[in-house]
């Protein structure tokens, strides 16, 4: 249906999100565990510092340190950086054993913690969200296939602003049907069409339990299969 589709593009950018910070810390937890492994560990004196812009002028730094390897000293570039650092500073630096003239740091644990649990949490986010929109599809089929029908008026809409994306809040409609009785007032999902004013007192269809009136559900969709029909009551041709 028409109206979740933005909510499908929330869904993959937070599985996207998550994927991508997840496999980040995979790769660090990764590239920590290869150093341990199979590189030595030793400490490098900080000797200079090299900075550069790169091509959208975002400052870098470079760490130049010195070591020693079986009583010869080398002189590389570190491939990390802190604030905290000074000349003449000791810093952990891991080296091959078979290529000593290359020096690297471990990547910063706290670092893929923080990363592997943005992972995780989108991901979950993500998960749940298919899960309930999946269960929502679901109960609308189920209620259009065995639910009782009835034409409801529209009398209102509003933005729900706890909901956004791309900076667009989804519309709530709401619709009463007057049973001879009682009023019997009905709220739609979020929808992502542009509702308009034009829309009160146009009518929607709400598939609804007979066994209970209160699950039930407002299918706004026809509302919008004629792109005129809303405009403010104004057709171009």
């Amino acid at each position: 249906m028409k109206n979740v589709k933005p909510m499908k593009l929330l869904i993959t950018i937070f599985l996207l999100i998550g994927i991508f910070w997840t496999a980040m810390s995979v790769v660090f937890t990764s590239v920590n565990i290869n150093l341990k492994n199979n590189c030595i560990l030793t400490q490098a004196e900080i000797i200079d510092f090299e900075t550069y812009y790169d091509s959208d002028h975002d400052k870098h730094t470079n760490t130049i340190v010195k070591y020693v390897v079986d009583g010869n000293e080398y002189t590389d570039t570190l491939n990390s950086y802190s604030s905290s650092w000074r000349i003449g500073d000791s810093v952990d630096a891991y080296y091959d054993p078979l290529n000593p003239q290359e020096i690297k740091s471990e990547m910063p644990v706290m670092m893929c913690i923080i990363f592997g649990t943005m992972g995780v949490t989108f991901v979950v986010v993500s998960i749940v969200l298919i899960i309930k929109q999946k269960r929502k599809n679901t109960k609308h089929k189920n209620l259009i296939q065995n639910g009782l029908v009835i034409n409801a008026s529209i009398v209102n809409f509003y933005e729900n602003t706890r909901i956004s994306v791309n900076r667009r809040c989804p519309f709530i409609i709401e619709a009463d049907y007057n049973d001879g009785i009682n009023v019997h007032r009905f709220k739609s999902d979020n929808v992502w069409e542009n509702v308009t004013s034009a829309c009160i007192g146009e009518t929607v269809k709400v598939y609804y339990d007979p066994n209970n009136m209160n699950n039930y559900y407002v299918d706004t969709a026809g509302l919008f299969d004629n792109p005129y029909r809303l405009n403010n009551n104004l057709i171009y041709h």
